[in-house]
């Protein structure tokens, strides 16, 4: 039985200690920039080949948790295309040219393709939020849940204070969710008494009462398809609430 470990554990040494070949390389390769966070710092580094960046500054920069940019970008450095500056502490990273051929062409290759730009890139009120979260891990925690959100149809309640951007959250759910094509209708409910409240949600149509010239359409139908933000929700009175409940239902 000792006998059969030993050779086990030489042959898998033996195995590790292998060149990749080229192939392997390439396989190994596509799946680290499969992912969108390790190929955006491969490119950033990239971009910045004489500077180095500390965990926090790419949080920063990425509107990433802490945990998920250690992890890709150490990924990295084990690939061997992102390299610890020595001696800095906390650690501080930069980009690195690899030792084998075959990678130094799969890097090259994939810095001369243009990047793909993805929806949280093109949405404005994402770029806004990231220049407000900063570094912190509690804000950077509810992006995490935007981003949940944002992948299924789920109604959503936002809460916060008056001022704390729960419009701004509402806008990243529709513009980084697959109805982004749609409109985005946000509703003051604060601002809308009970007398215009069925008018403004559920439209009307031509001819329904005296003064009714042209259909309106309503603020459910304009969003339909898309994402309807009730704000100040808990303003509205007992029988608004229950009109609308009712139509939600």
């Amino acid at each position: 039985m000792d006998d059969l470990t030993f050779s086990a554990r030489r042959a898998s040494v033996a195995a590790t200690a292998r060149p990749a070949e080229p192939a392997d390389y390439e396989t190994r390769f596509r799946t680290l920039v499969q992912s969108p966070l390790r190929a955006g710092l491969l490119r950033y580094l990239s971009a910045r080949p004489d500077e180095s960046f500390d965990v926090e500054a790419l949080m920063q920069t990425f509107g990433r948790l802490k945990l998920d940019v250690e992890n890709c970008v150490r990924e990295l450095v084990d690939f061997g295309v992102a390299q610890v500056v020595s001696g800095s502490a906390p650690p501080r990273y930069m980009i690195d040219r690899p030792d084998s051929d075959a990678a130094i062409d799969l890097l090259d290759q994939f810095l001369e393709r243009r990047a793909a730009v993805s929806s949280e890139d093109q949405s404005p009120s994402v770029q806004r939020f990231r220049e407000m979260i900063g570094r912190d891990e509690k804000m950077l925690i509810v992006f995490e849940w935007i981003r949940t959100a944002a992948k299924s149809d789920i109604s959503v309640l936002i809460l916060g204070p008056t001022g704390s951007g729960k419009e701004v959250v509402a806008r990243m759910i529709h513009e980084l969710s697959r109805r982004s094509v749609a409109k985005f209708q946000a509703v003051n409910c604060a601002a809308l008494p009970d007398t215009l409240f069925e008018s403004e949600i559920f439209g009307y149509e031509k001819g329904a009462f005296t003064g009714a010239h042209d259909r309106k359409p309503g603020r459910l139908e304009l969003a339909n398809e898309g994402t309807l933000f009730l704000d100040e929700i808990g303003d509205m009175s007992l029988i608004a609430q229950a009109k609308l409940l009712r139509v939600l239902e």
